[in-house]
């Protein structure tokens, strides 16, 4: 189990915290498909925990996260689409408990100070990934503000 507490802003918390818990657990929370089992649903569906004012607490199952999964799915899951729903105004993760789900993962191959050396980025920031950078303005203002700011340029 996973459990995820968020602040929520929506003018109906309660539905707002409902769709969250089946949107990133088992999809559209009003769609289904032939293939989604009522089984399925309830073996992956997250539930709403608790609500208090605009705190909620929602528990995703742990059969919804292997060890190959890794933090970026798992992050994926926790934030990945709250603000496509329309009900909801603002959403903030406030906290994260991982209970035993957290012994399945073994951690990350490589520390901090071995991916410094790797890449030779001693003394400036890290920003991964290959997409760092796209999307911004071709004049060259975004990326050169990026490497300004000390974004390695390889």
């Amino acid at each position: 189990m996973l459990k995820a507490i968020y602040e929520l802003k929506s003018p109906d918390i309660e539905k707002a915290a409902h769709a969250i818990a089946v949107g990133q657990s088992v999809g559209n929370p009003y769609v289904r498909n032939s293939r989604e089992t009522k089984a399925l649903v309830k073996k992956h569906a997250a539930t709403v925990e608790s609500i208090e004012g605009g705190k909620v607490t929602v528990r995703f199952p742990a059969v919804n996260f292997g060890p190959r999964d890794g933090i970026s799915f798992m992050m994926s899951v926790l934030m990945g689409g709250q603000m496509d729903i329309d009900l909801i105004e603002g959403c903030k993760l406030l906290d994260v408990e991982f209970g035993p789900l957290l012994r399945r993962f073994s951690g990350p191959r490589f520390g901090l100070e071995q991916i410094r050396q790797m890449t030779g980025a001693v003394d400036r920031p890290l920003i991964g990934g290959r997409r760092a950078g796209r999307g911004l303005p071709r004049d060259g203002r975004g990326r050169r503000g990026l490497h300004q700011g000390g974004r390695d340029p390889r």
